[in-house]
Protein backbone atom coordinates (compact mmCIF):
# COMPACT_ATOMS: atom_id res chain seq x y z
CA UNK A 1 0.00 0.00 0.00
CA UNK A 2 2.00 3.08 -1.43
CA UNK A 3 1.75 6.38 1.00
CA UNK A 4 3.00 9.64 0.00
CA UNK A 5 3.36 13.13 1.81
CA UNK A 6 0.84 16.36 1.18
CA UNK A 7 3.16 19.24 0.29
CA UNK A 8 2.56 22.17 3.00
CA UNK A 9 4.47 25.18 1.03
CA UNK A 10 2.28 28.40 1.23
CA UNK A 11 1.86 29.66 -2.40
CA UNK A 12 1.79 33.52 -1.43
CA UNK A 13 4.46 35.15 -0.70
CA UNK A 14 3.15 38.49 -0.16
CA UNK A 15 3.66 39.74 3.78
CA UNK A 16 -0.23 39.23 4.21
CA UNK A 17 0.92 35.81 4.17
CA UNK A 18 3.75 35.45 6.43
CA UNK A 19 2.56 32.50 7.98
CA UNK A 20 3.19 29.32 6.48
CA UNK A 21 1.19 26.69 6.46
CA UNK A 22 3.88 23.92 8.18
CA UNK A 23 3.26 26.25 11.15
CA UNK A 24 0.08 25.03 12.02
CA UNK A 25 -0.59 23.85 15.33
CA UNK A 26 0.34 19.67 15.98
CA UNK A 27 -3.59 19.10 15.84
CA UNK A 28 -4.30 20.41 12.60
CA UNK A 29 -1.02 18.29 10.63
CA UNK A 30 -1.05 15.50 12.44
CA UNK A 31 -2.71 13.51 9.21
CA UNK A 32 -0.55 15.25 6.89
CA UNK A 33 1.38 11.83 5.82
CA UNK A 34 -1.73 10.09 4.31
CA UNK A 35 -1.96 6.50 2.97
CA UNK A 36 -3.89 5.59 -0.10
CA UNK A 37 -6.56 2.63 0.16
CA UNK A 38 -7.73 -0.12 -1.94
CA UNK A 39 -11.50 1.64 -1.09
CA UNK A 40 -11.52 4.40 -3.79
CA UNK A 41 -15.19 5.87 -2.16
CA UNK A 42 -13.89 5.90 1.50
CA UNK A 43 -10.00 5.88 1.67
CA UNK A 44 -7.99 5.29 4.69
CA UNK A 45 -6.42 8.72 4.98
CA UNK A 46 -10.30 10.62 4.90
CA UNK A 47 -11.22 7.95 7.69
CA UNK A 48 -8.30 9.52 9.96
CA UNK A 49 -8.97 12.95 8.46
CA UNK A 50 -12.50 12.51 9.72
CA UNK A 51 -12.21 10.92 12.88
CA UNK A 52 -9.98 13.47 14.16
CA UNK A 53 -11.53 15.94 12.94
CA UNK A 54 -14.99 15.14 14.63
CA UNK A 55 -12.93 14.61 18.19
CA UNK A 56 -12.48 18.42 18.27
CA UNK A 57 -13.22 20.25 21.58
CA UNK A 58 -14.34 24.13 21.16
CA UNK A 59 -14.19 26.71 24.05
CA UNK A 60 -17.63 28.02 24.69
CA UNK A 61 -17.46 31.51 23.10
CA UNK A 62 -19.34 33.84 25.36
CA UNK A 63 -20.75 37.44 23.99
CA UNK A 64 -23.52 39.92 24.84
CA UNK A 65 -25.54 41.49 22.58
CA UNK A 66 -24.59 44.91 22.46
CA UNK A 67 -26.61 47.53 20.51
CA UNK A 68 -24.11 49.41 19.81
CA UNK A 69 -22.00 46.48 17.50
CA UNK A 70 -25.49 45.85 16.15
CA UNK A 71 -26.45 49.04 14.98
CA UNK A 72 -22.97 49.23 13.10
CA UNK A 73 -24.35 46.51 11.03
CA UNK A 74 -27.35 48.42 10.42
CA UNK A 75 -24.91 51.66 9.52
CA UNK A 76 -23.12 49.67 7.13
CA UNK A 77 -26.45 48.27 5.53
CA UNK A 78 -28.27 50.91 5.58
CA UNK A 79 -26.68 52.86 2.04
CA UNK A 80 -27.59 49.27 0.22
CA UNK A 81 -31.47 49.07 1.65
CA UNK A 82 -34.73 50.57 1.98
CA UNK A 83 -34.82 52.74 4.59
CA UNK A 84 -37.99 51.21 6.09
CA UNK A 85 -35.82 48.14 6.27
CA UNK A 86 -33.24 48.85 9.09
CA UNK A 87 -35.98 50.72 11.45
CA UNK A 88 -35.74 49.29 14.57
CA UNK A 89 -39.41 49.19 16.68
CA UNK A 90 -37.80 45.87 18.68
CA UNK A 91 -34.89 45.16 20.55
CA UNK A 92 -35.56 41.67 19.85
CA UNK A 93 -32.11 40.76 17.32
CA UNK A 94 -33.40 40.50 13.53
CA UNK A 95 -32.65 37.11 12.31
CA UNK A 96 -29.35 36.65 11.07
CA UNK A 97 -27.94 39.51 12.61
CA UNK A 98 -25.95 36.87 15.24
CA UNK A 99 -23.93 36.56 12.94
CA UNK A 100 -21.44 39.63 13.42
CA UNK A 101 -21.38 38.07 17.59
CA UNK A 102 -20.03 34.67 18.52
CA UNK A 103 -16.96 35.37 16.23
CA UNK A 104 -13.43 33.62 17.78
CA UNK A 105 -10.89 36.26 18.17
CA UNK A 106 -7.43 34.24 17.57
CA UNK A 107 -4.43 35.76 17.76
CA UNK A 108 -3.01 36.73 13.91
CA UNK A 109 0.07 34.70 14.57
CA UNK A 110 -2.68 31.72 14.55
CA UNK A 111 -4.39 32.82 11.67
CA UNK A 112 -3.64 30.61 8.32
CA UNK A 113 -2.26 32.49 5.23
CA UNK A 114 -5.25 33.23 3.69
CA UNK A 115 -6.30 34.66 6.81
CA UNK A 116 -8.85 32.61 7.96
CA UNK A 117 -8.65 30.34 11.71
CA UNK A 118 -7.84 26.61 11.59
CA UNK A 119 -10.34 25.54 14.01
CA UNK A 120 -12.60 23.48 11.67
CA UNK A 121 -9.59 23.64 8.57
CA UNK A 122 -8.71 19.96 7.95
CA UNK A 123 -5.36 21.56 6.97
CA UNK A 124 -2.88 21.40 3.66
CA UNK A 125 -3.56 20.60 0.87
CA UNK A 126 -7.18 21.90 1.53
CA UNK A 127 -6.26 25.48 1.68
CA UNK A 128 -8.77 27.26 0.05
CA UNK A 129 -12.41 27.25 1.85
CA UNK A 130 -15.72 28.73 0.75
CA UNK A 131 -18.96 29.29 2.46
CA UNK A 132 -21.35 26.60 0.64
CA UNK A 133 -24.54 26.76 2.37
CA UNK A 134 -26.08 25.95 5.93
CA UNK A 135 -29.28 26.59 7.86
CA UNK A 136 -30.70 28.26 10.69
CA UNK A 137 -33.94 26.71 13.13
CA UNK A 138 -35.55 29.14 15.61
CA UNK A 139 -36.58 28.13 19.04
CA UNK A 140 -39.78 29.85 18.87
CA UNK A 141 -41.33 29.30 22.22
CA UNK A 142 -38.49 31.16 23.80
CA UNK A 143 -36.82 33.97 20.93
CA UNK A 144 -39.97 35.85 21.28
CA UNK A 145 -40.12 35.48 24.76
CA UNK A 146 -40.04 38.49 26.86
CA UNK A 147 -37.76 37.70 29.60
CA UNK A 148 -35.93 35.22 27.93
CA UNK A 149 -35.58 36.08 24.54
CA UNK A 150 -33.07 36.95 22.41
CA UNK A 151 -33.10 40.78 22.37
CA UNK A 152 -30.26 43.22 22.61
CA UNK A 153 -29.32 43.68 26.30
CA UNK A 154 -26.36 43.26 28.34
CA UNK A 155 -26.62 39.64 29.45
CA UNK A 156 -24.39 37.24 28.56
CA UNK A 157 -25.13 34.80 26.23
CA UNK A 158 -22.90 31.50 24.74
CA UNK A 159 -22.38 29.66 21.41
CA UNK A 160 -21.42 25.82 21.22
CA UNK A 161 -19.80 24.82 18.48
CA UNK A 162 -19.31 21.77 17.42
CA UNK A 163 -17.75 20.29 13.88
CA UNK A 164 -21.32 17.56 13.21
CA UNK A 165 -19.83 15.69 9.87
CA UNK A 166 -16.54 15.81 7.65
CA UNK A 167 -17.38 14.57 3.98
CA UNK A 168 -15.84 13.99 0.38
CA UNK A 169 -16.74 14.99 -2.72
CA UNK A 170 -14.88 14.25 -6.28
CA UNK A 171 -14.38 11.37 -8.59
CA UNK A 172 -10.20 11.45 -8.00
CA UNK A 173 -7.57 11.81 -5.47
CA UNK A 174 -6.40 14.97 -7.19
CA UNK A 175 -9.77 16.71 -7.69
CA UNK A 176 -10.81 16.00 -3.78
CA UNK A 177 -13.44 18.46 -1.44
CA UNK A 178 -13.37 18.25 2.23
CA UNK A 179 -17.20 19.46 3.03
CA UNK A 180 -17.27 20.38 7.09
CA UNK A 181 -20.70 20.74 8.58
CA UNK A 182 -20.58 22.89 11.96
CA UNK A 183 -23.33 23.27 14.48
CA UNK A 184 -23.37 26.06 16.29
CA UNK A 185 -25.75 25.92 19.50
CA UNK A 186 -27.21 29.77 21.20
CA UNK A 187 -28.65 30.06 25.05
CA UNK A 188 -28.15 32.46 27.88
CA UNK A 189 -25.77 31.54 30.52
CA UNK A 190 -28.48 32.13 33.01
CA UNK A 191 -30.82 29.20 31.66
CA UNK A 192 -27.96 27.05 31.41
CA UNK A 193 -26.41 26.95 34.54
CA UNK A 194 -27.45 27.60 38.57
CA UNK A 195 -26.13 31.07 39.64
CA UNK A 196 -24.46 29.15 42.40
CA UNK A 197 -21.82 27.63 39.47
CA UNK A 198 -20.28 30.81 38.82
CA UNK A 199 -17.34 32.18 40.56
CA UNK A 200 -16.31 28.76 40.82
CA UNK A 201 -14.36 26.34 38.72
CA UNK A 202 -14.43 27.98 34.97
CA UNK A 203 -13.61 24.78 33.28
CA UNK A 204 -16.12 22.80 35.42
CA UNK A 205 -18.93 25.05 34.40
CA UNK A 206 -18.17 25.49 30.92
CA UNK A 207 -18.06 21.62 30.63
CA UNK A 208 -21.79 21.66 32.24
CA UNK A 209 -22.58 24.32 29.77
CA UNK A 210 -21.28 22.08 26.90
CA UNK A 211 -23.27 19.02 28.00
CA UNK A 212 -26.36 20.95 28.79
CA UNK A 213 -26.46 22.30 25.17
CA UNK A 214 -25.51 19.42 23.61
CA UNK A 215 -28.03 17.75 25.12
CA UNK A 216 -31.04 19.42 23.23
CA UNK A 217 -30.45 18.05 19.96
CA UNK A 218 -31.65 14.98 21.31
CA UNK A 219 -35.07 16.30 22.39
CA UNK A 220 -37.86 15.97 20.53
CA UNK A 221 -37.75 19.44 19.15
CA UNK A 222 -33.84 19.43 18.62
CA UNK A 223 -34.02 22.68 20.70
CA UNK A 224 -33.16 22.06 24.46
CA UNK A 225 -32.00 25.35 26.04
CA UNK A 226 -30.94 26.59 22.56
CA UNK A 227 -32.62 29.87 21.15
CA UNK A 228 -31.23 29.26 17.77
CA UNK A 229 -29.72 26.44 15.91
CA UNK A 230 -27.42 26.81 12.91
CA UNK A 231 -25.53 25.05 10.42
CA UNK A 232 -22.55 26.25 8.49
CA UNK A 233 -21.38 24.19 5.68
CA UNK A 234 -17.72 25.25 4.57
CA UNK A 235 -16.26 23.49 1.63
CA UNK A 236 -12.03 23.17 1.72
CA UNK A 237 -10.48 22.85 -1.72
CA UNK A 238 -7.04 22.33 -2.88
CA UNK A 239 -4.58 24.90 -3.27
CA UNK A 240 -4.26 25.84 -7.56
CA UNK A 241 -1.52 23.74 -9.50
CA UNK A 242 1.43 25.48 -11.03
CA UNK A 243 -0.29 25.18 -14.12
CA UNK A 244 -3.94 26.97 -12.71
CA UNK A 245 -1.57 29.55 -11.65
CA UNK A 246 0.11 30.44 -14.64
CA UNK A 247 -3.49 30.26 -16.09
CA UNK A 248 -4.81 32.67 -13.72
CA UNK A 249 -2.24 34.78 -13.99
CA UNK A 250 -2.07 35.31 -18.08
CA UNK A 251 -5.67 36.14 -17.65
CA UNK A 252 -7.35 32.96 -18.32
CA UNK A 253 -10.24 32.64 -15.42
CA UNK A 254 -13.30 30.15 -16.00
CA UNK A 255 -16.85 31.64 -16.31
CA UNK A 256 -19.27 31.93 -13.72
CA UNK A 257 -21.81 29.43 -14.19
CA UNK A 258 -24.74 31.06 -12.94
CA UNK A 259 -27.76 28.37 -12.77
CA UNK A 260 -31.52 29.14 -14.15
CA UNK A 261 -33.92 30.87 -11.42
CA UNK A 262 -36.83 29.32 -10.51
CA UNK A 263 -39.41 31.47 -12.15
CA UNK A 264 -39.92 35.54 -11.33
CA UNK A 265 -39.78 36.66 -7.84
CA UNK A 266 -43.24 38.20 -6.28
CA UNK A 267 -40.54 40.82 -4.18
CA UNK A 268 -37.02 41.91 -4.83
CA UNK A 269 -34.84 44.24 -4.49
CA UNK A 270 -31.37 45.42 -6.28
CA UNK A 271 -28.12 45.96 -5.08
CA UNK A 272 -24.63 46.70 -6.02
CA UNK A 273 -21.86 45.96 -3.19
CA UNK A 274 -19.02 48.16 -2.63
CA UNK A 275 -15.35 47.20 -1.40
CA UNK A 276 -15.91 49.20 1.79
CA UNK A 277 -19.17 47.30 2.74
CA UNK A 278 -17.09 43.85 2.10
CA UNK A 279 -14.53 45.66 4.48
CA UNK A 280 -17.21 46.82 6.89
CA UNK A 281 -18.99 43.54 7.20
CA UNK A 282 -15.72 41.40 7.43
CA UNK A 283 -14.60 43.81 10.59
CA UNK A 284 -17.74 43.18 12.31
CA UNK A 285 -17.33 39.17 11.89
CA UNK A 286 -13.89 39.55 12.93
CA UNK A 287 -13.10 37.90 9.46
CA UNK A 288 -9.79 38.57 8.17
CA UNK A 289 -10.09 36.10 5.21
CA UNK A 290 -8.26 37.69 1.59
CA UNK A 291 -10.92 36.71 -0.27
CA UNK A 292 -13.21 39.80 0.93
CA UNK A 293 -10.52 42.05 1.03
CA UNK A 294 -7.23 41.69 -1.11
CA UNK A 295 -8.36 42.26 -4.82
CA UNK A 296 -4.72 41.50 -5.57
CA UNK A 297 -4.96 37.86 -3.66
CA UNK A 298 -8.47 36.99 -5.47
CA UNK A 299 -7.20 37.54 -8.92
CA UNK A 300 -3.59 35.68 -8.44
CA UNK A 301 -3.98 33.00 -6.15
CA UNK A 302 -7.15 31.94 -6.15
CA UNK A 303 -8.66 32.75 -9.53
CA UNK A 304 -11.62 34.89 -9.02
CA UNK A 305 -12.27 38.39 -11.08
CA UNK A 306 -13.12 40.74 -8.28
CA UNK A 307 -13.28 40.81 -4.37
CA UNK A 308 -16.12 38.09 -3.39
CA UNK A 309 -19.48 39.01 -1.38
CA UNK A 310 -20.08 37.08 2.13
CA UNK A 311 -21.79 34.20 1.92
CA UNK A 312 -23.34 35.04 5.52
CA UNK A 313 -24.03 38.00 4.08
CA UNK A 314 -26.16 36.59 1.87
CA UNK A 315 -28.32 34.64 4.32
CA UNK A 316 -28.41 38.07 6.22
CA UNK A 317 -29.79 39.75 3.10
CA UNK A 318 -32.52 37.16 2.36
CA UNK A 319 -34.02 37.00 5.69
CA UNK A 320 -33.69 41.10 5.77
CA UNK A 321 -35.96 40.74 2.85
CA UNK A 322 -38.58 38.13 4.17
CA UNK A 323 -38.88 39.66 6.85
CA UNK A 324 -39.63 43.01 5.40
CA UNK A 325 -42.15 41.84 3.11
CA UNK A 326 -43.57 39.42 6.40
CA UNK A 327 -44.14 42.63 8.25
CA UNK A 328 -45.74 44.38 5.15
CA UNK A 329 -48.21 42.16 4.34
CA UNK A 330 -48.19 39.06 7.09
CA UNK A 331 -47.81 41.24 10.15
CA UNK A 332 -48.53 37.52 12.16
CA UNK A 333 -45.99 35.75 10.99
CA UNK A 334 -42.29 35.24 11.05
CA UNK A 335 -39.10 32.69 9.88
CA UNK A 336 -39.30 29.94 11.83
CA UNK A 337 -36.21 28.37 9.71
CA UNK A 338 -34.41 29.00 6.13
CA UNK A 339 -32.29 26.24 4.41
CA UNK A 340 -30.19 27.97 1.62
CA UNK A 341 -26.97 26.71 -0.53
CA UNK A 342 -24.30 29.03 -2.18
CA UNK A 343 -23.96 27.67 -5.49
CA UNK A 344 -21.92 30.31 -7.57
CA UNK A 345 -20.03 33.49 -6.25
CA UNK A 346 -20.98 37.29 -6.17
CA UNK A 347 -18.56 39.37 -6.70
CA UNK A 348 -17.84 42.71 -5.56
CA UNK A 349 -18.85 45.87 -7.77
CA UNK A 350 -21.03 43.67 -9.68
CA UNK A 351 -25.17 43.80 -9.52
CA UNK A 352 -27.33 41.94 -7.76
CA UNK A 353 -30.87 41.09 -7.03
CA UNK A 354 -32.05 39.69 -3.81
CA UNK A 355 -35.49 37.81 -4.94
CA UNK A 356 -38.34 35.88 -3.21
CA UNK A 357 -41.79 34.40 -3.73
CA UNK A 358 -44.92 32.47 -1.81
CA UNK A 359 -44.58 28.60 -2.95
CA UNK A 360 -47.29 28.17 -0.34
CA UNK A 361 -48.53 29.16 2.75
CA UNK A 362 -45.79 28.95 5.58
CA UNK A 363 -43.17 28.16 2.43
CA UNK A 364 -41.17 30.75 0.57
CA UNK A 365 -38.49 30.40 -2.22
CA UNK A 366 -35.68 33.22 -1.85
CA UNK A 367 -32.62 33.75 -4.05
CA UNK A 368 -29.99 35.83 -5.61
CA UNK A 369 -29.21 36.90 -8.43
CA UNK A 370 -26.12 37.76 -10.49
CA UNK A 371 -25.11 40.32 -12.53
CA UNK A 372 -26.49 37.96 -15.75
CA UNK A 373 -29.58 37.07 -14.14
CA UNK A 374 -28.55 33.87 -12.90
CA UNK A 375 -29.01 32.10 -9.64
CA UNK A 376 -26.33 32.47 -7.11
CA UNK A 377 -27.78 31.98 -3.95
CA UNK A 378 -30.82 29.12 -3.53
CA UNK A 379 -32.73 29.18 0.13
CA UNK A 380 -36.48 28.01 1.51
CA UNK A 381 -37.81 29.30 4.41
CA UNK A 382 -40.72 28.47 6.43
CA UNK A 383 -43.01 30.78 8.72
CA UNK A 384 -44.97 30.46 11.55
CA UNK A 385 -47.52 32.55 13.58
CA UNK A 386 -45.72 34.76 15.75
CA UNK A 387 -46.23 33.32 19.26
CA UNK A 388 -48.85 35.05 21.06
CA UNK A 389 -48.48 34.64 24.91
CA UNK A 390 -44.37 35.83 24.90
CA UNK A 391 -44.72 35.86 28.84
CA UNK A 392 -44.17 32.86 29.55
CA UNK A 393 -43.81 29.50 26.97
CA UNK A 394 -45.00 27.28 29.94
CA UNK A 395 -46.19 28.91 32.72
CA UNK A 396 -43.26 28.13 34.84
CA UNK A 397 -40.33 30.73 36.13
CA UNK A 398 -37.02 30.81 35.36
CA UNK A 399 -35.27 27.90 37.20
CA UNK A 400 -31.82 29.70 36.35
CA UNK A 401 -30.59 33.14 36.47
CA UNK A 402 -27.52 35.04 34.98
CA UNK A 403 -26.18 37.09 38.17
CA UNK A 404 -25.60 39.90 35.64
CA UNK A 405 -29.08 39.81 34.52
CA UNK A 406 -30.07 41.07 38.51
CA UNK A 407 -26.93 40.94 40.67
CA UNK A 408 -26.62 44.63 40.82
CA UNK A 409 -30.26 45.54 39.30
CA UNK A 410 -32.10 46.69 43.17
CA UNK A 411 -28.20 48.41 43.65
CA UNK A 412 -29.22 50.85 40.77
CA UNK A 413 -33.34 51.31 41.63
CA UNK A 414 -32.98 50.99 45.41
CA UNK A 415 -35.81 48.64 45.09
CA UNK A 416 -35.59 44.56 45.91
CA UNK A 417 -36.38 43.05 42.11
CA UNK A 418 -36.87 39.24 41.48
CA UNK A 419 -35.16 37.64 38.62
CA UNK A 420 -37.88 38.28 36.03
CA UNK A 421 -38.54 41.48 36.65
CA UNK A 422 -34.31 41.76 36.64
CA UNK A 423 -34.65 40.27 33.21
CA UNK A 424 -37.70 41.95 31.49
CA UNK A 425 -36.15 45.44 32.44
CA UNK A 426 -32.89 44.42 30.93
CA UNK A 427 -34.66 42.97 27.70
CA UNK A 428 -36.34 46.07 26.96
CA UNK A 429 -34.35 49.33 27.98
CA UNK A 430 -37.03 51.68 27.05
CA UNK A 431 -39.65 49.84 30.12
CA UNK A 432 -37.17 51.50 33.13
CA UNK A 433 -38.48 52.66 36.11
CA UNK A 434 -40.10 55.88 35.74
CA UNK A 435 -39.09 58.95 37.25
CA UNK A 436 -35.56 57.26 37.54
CA UNK A 437 -33.85 59.06 35.03
CA UNK A 438 -30.23 57.66 35.71
CA UNK A 439 -31.64 54.00 35.05
CA UNK A 440 -32.79 54.63 31.32
CA UNK A 441 -29.58 56.50 30.79
CA UNK A 442 -27.75 53.45 31.69
CA UNK A 443 -29.42 50.82 29.88
CA UNK A 444 -29.09 53.09 27.03
CA UNK A 445 -25.50 54.27 26.83
CA UNK A 446 -24.28 50.70 28.65
CA UNK A 447 -23.05 49.04 25.32
CA UNK A 448 -20.94 52.67 24.39
CA UNK A 449 -19.29 52.75 28.06
CA UNK A 450 -18.49 48.60 27.78
CA UNK A 451 -16.79 49.14 24.51
CA UNK A 452 -14.89 51.96 26.09
CA UNK A 453 -11.73 49.52 27.12
CA UNK A 454 -12.62 49.58 30.90
CA UNK A 455 -12.56 45.97 31.19
CA UNK A 456 -11.97 43.23 33.90
CA UNK A 457 -11.46 39.20 33.06
CA UNK A 458 -13.28 36.81 35.77
CA UNK A 459 -12.69 33.33 34.87
CA UNK A 460 -11.92 34.16 31.25
CA UNK A 461 -15.77 35.55 31.21
CA UNK A 462 -16.00 38.91 30.59
CA UNK A 463 -17.43 41.39 32.58
CA UNK A 464 -17.96 45.47 32.13
CA UNK A 465 -16.14 47.46 35.17
CA UNK A 466 -19.20 49.49 34.88
CA UNK A 467 -21.37 46.26 35.45
CA UNK A 468 -18.85 45.91 38.59
CA UNK A 469 -19.48 49.44 39.70
CA UNK A 470 -22.91 49.58 39.86
CA UNK A 471 -23.06 46.28 41.32
CA UNK A 472 -20.98 47.21 44.45
CA UNK A 473 -21.60 50.80 44.76
CA UNK A 474 -24.27 53.33 45.06
CA UNK A 475 -24.95 56.64 43.15
CA UNK A 476 -22.85 58.51 40.33
CA UNK A 477 -20.48 60.53 42.80
CA UNK A 478 -18.92 56.82 43.59
CA UNK A 479 -19.05 55.92 40.13
CA UNK A 480 -16.74 59.00 39.02
CA UNK A 481 -14.64 58.46 41.38
CA UNK A 482 -14.08 54.99 40.59
CA UNK A 483 -13.76 55.56 37.10
CA UNK A 484 -11.30 58.59 37.59
CA UNK A 485 -9.26 56.15 39.21
CA UNK A 486 -9.09 53.79 36.20
CA UNK A 487 -5.55 54.06 33.92
CA UNK A 488 -5.78 55.69 31.25
CA UNK A 489 -9.23 57.84 31.65
CA UNK A 490 -9.87 61.09 32.63
CA UNK A 491 -12.68 62.79 34.06
CA UNK A 492 -15.05 65.78 32.56
CA UNK A 493 -15.22 66.60 28.81
CA UNK A 494 -17.37 64.28 26.33
CA UNK A 495 -18.13 61.40 28.59
CA UNK A 496 -17.08 57.96 27.43
CA UNK A 497 -18.42 59.70 27.38
CA UNK A 498 -22.21 58.90 26.37
CA UNK A 499 -22.40 56.93 29.44
CA UNK A 500 -25.21 58.62 30.33
CA UNK A 501 -25.18 61.62 27.60
CA UNK A 502 -25.11 64.44 30.18
CA UNK A 503 -26.71 63.96 33.28
CA UNK A 504 -23.09 64.07 34.64
CA UNK A 505 -19.70 63.68 32.96
CA UNK A 506 -17.91 60.83 33.39
CA UNK A 507 -14.71 59.70 31.84
CA UNK A 508 -13.30 60.11 28.69
CA UNK A 509 -10.65 57.87 27.33
CA UNK A 510 -7.24 59.72 27.77
CA UNK A 511 -4.94 60.73 25.07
Amino acid sequence: MPSYACCTRAVPKTPLHRTQWHRITPQTTQFLLWSSSDTPSNPRWFQDLRSQMLERDFSLLPDYLIPTHHSKLDGTLASFLPSRWTDRTSNLLPLGHHLIFFNPALPSHRLLPDGTDPLQSPGAPFVRRMWAGGSLKVNMNLYFHDQKGMYLSPKRWVCYERIKDVSMRGSSEEDAKIFVTIERRFARMGRLLPRTTWGKDFAEAEQLAKQKLAAGAKDTDGFGEAVLVEERNIVFMKERSASELESIRAGLTMPVKYLDPPGEPDFSHTLTPTPSLLFRYSALTFNAHAIHLDPHYCRTVEGHRNLLFHGPLSLTLMLTLLNNHLKTHHPTQTIQSIDYRNLAPLYCSEQMRLCGRKKDDRTYELWVEGPTGGMAVKGTARTAPIPENTTSASGEAETAADPEDYDWWGTITGEPSSSSEASEDLAHPPRAKKGNALVRSFHSNYSSFANSGVRRIDNTVPRSHASRLWSRQKGPETVRASIRRVPGLKAGGRGAASFNRGAYPVAERGA
